[in-house]
């Protein structure tokens, strides 16, 4: 019993540390960004970041999906007509055209996709580094004073 009333308060003491005393590894920040979206920027204490991250992610994911989804019916469609050029409408070079469009497209959103998400990693990264960096107002010195003139 005195083990787990040891225990109790240690942990209790451990969480009640003040957070001026803690600062982010960038390296953690890093890795928990890579392998969740969002994770180094909840890690980095800028929670507000987090939703923006998985939202820039979320979009250009979810429009590979609808691209890759219309580039495989455009392929099957394309494949049919070159054996039965009477079962569709629209002729084999038209279907020929819809599948380069759509795989096109689920191109450019994956490439997009993989880019934001090394960005969002980045951005952890380098959250991490300047976590403790104070921006002053007054950045310039007092009495100086810059003048155009001619």
């Amino acid at each position: 019993m005195e083990r787990w009333v040891w225990l109790f308060f240690g942990v209790g003491l451990w969480a009640q540390r003040a957070d001026s005393l803690w600062t982010p590894n960038p390296r953690t920040s890093l890795v928990l960004s890579l392998v969740l979206p969002g994770a180094g920027q909840i890690y980095n204490r800028a929670y507000w970041k987090a939703p923006i991250v998985l939202g820039a992610l979320a979009l250009p994911a979810y429009l590979t999906y609808q691209e890759h989804q219309s580039y495989r019916f455009y392929r099957e469609a394309y494949q049919k007509s070159l054996q039965d050029p009477a079962a569709y409408t629209i002729s084999p070079e038209n279907l020929r055209r819809l599948r380069e469009y759509h795989r096109q497209n689920r191109d450019v959103f994956l490439l997009t996709t993989l880019v934001l998400y090394g960005l969002a990693a980045g951005e952890a990264y380098a959250d991490a580094h300047l976590y403790g960096f104070r921006v002053e107002a007054h950045l310039s010195p007092a009495g100086v004073l810059l003048a155009l003139s001619w």
